[in-house]
């Protein structure tokens, strides 16, 4: 790949009015509780039982989060998490904000760059040992993945893992776009043996996945919303990438466009 790029309410009596009272504090106080003593955003879920006096006031644990897949992938549900941690909107995009947001986490210069210095710092950050990083790779962001896990008390049942999606979304929940895809595949195996988790470097670039993307054309694609890099999402999900980049400049990235 060649890319730089009313009615009433009936009277009551006042035994009624009293409880009614009592079962209206008390399950304002509890839901209150449930709150505060949680990240998530869910409110507790208060149900009353009628005809019961005193009545029953029943609290449903609120949720702290879907356990994150520890698959080294960066979709929207590990950013989403991501961004819980470092405190910005929970977008599900690795924006600008997000990552000077998690660079500012860490304590690295906030520049927006996820380079070998923030990795390192998030290495060092989230328990793992240092490997010399030069961008998130799938070995920190499943340690990321874990890390979130424990910290943010995700511990809902965990999405399975899949390399190749189904139907019309993404692990993510993202939609695909499969549109010419065999002719898709006809690149891929001239740019890459159709390797969709290849990455490869020359005097040019490293380039990365089936369709041998830069990363500038993965992120300029809307590829951040599925992985960091190409090569780290499924054939599927590149597919709807590059689907993203021919909307807006054809083949012309692409050395083997005579392949379509």
């Amino acid at each position: 790949m060649r890319y730089t790029p009313k009615h009433a309410a009936p009277k009551q009596s006042v035994a009624a009015r009293r409880t009614a009272t009592a079962v209206a504090v008390g399950a304002s106080t509890l839901g209150a509780g449930m709150i505060a003593g949680t990240a998530s955003a869910h409110a507790a879920t208060v149900s009353v039982a009628p005809a019961v006096a005193p009545a029953t006031v029943t609290v449903k644990a609120a949720s702290s989060g879907v356990k994150l897949a520890v698959d080294g992938v960066i979709g929207p549900k590990t950013t989403r998490a991501l961004q819980r941690w470092v405190g910005v909107s929970q977008t599900g995009s690795m924006n600008l904000s997000t990552r000077k947001a998690l660079q500012k986490k860490v304590g690295t210069t906030r520049d927006g760059v996820i380079g070998p210095k923030t990795v390192a710092a998030l290495q060092k950050k989230i328990g793992i040992s240092r490997d010399g990083a030069r961008y998130l790779n799938g070995r920190t962001v499943k340690g990321l993945q874990s890390y979130l896990n424990r910290t943010l008390k995700l511990t809902g049942t965990a999405p399975v893992s899949s390399s190749k999606p189904t139907g019309g979304t993404s692990r993510g929940g993202e939609r695909l776009n499969l549109a010419r895809a065999a002719m898709w595949d006809r690149i891929a195996w001239c740019e890459s043996g159709r390797r969709w988790g290849l990455v490869a470097s020359n005097r040019t670039g490293t380039y990365y996945g089936g369709l041998m993307m830069t990363h500038d054309a993965w992120r300029i694609g809307g590829g951040l919303a599925f992985s960091y890099n190409a090569n780290q999402s499924s054939r599927e999900e590149q597919i709807t990438v590059a689907n993203n980049l021919y909307a807006q400049l054809g083949l012309k990235p692409w050395s083997c466009a005579w392949a379509a």
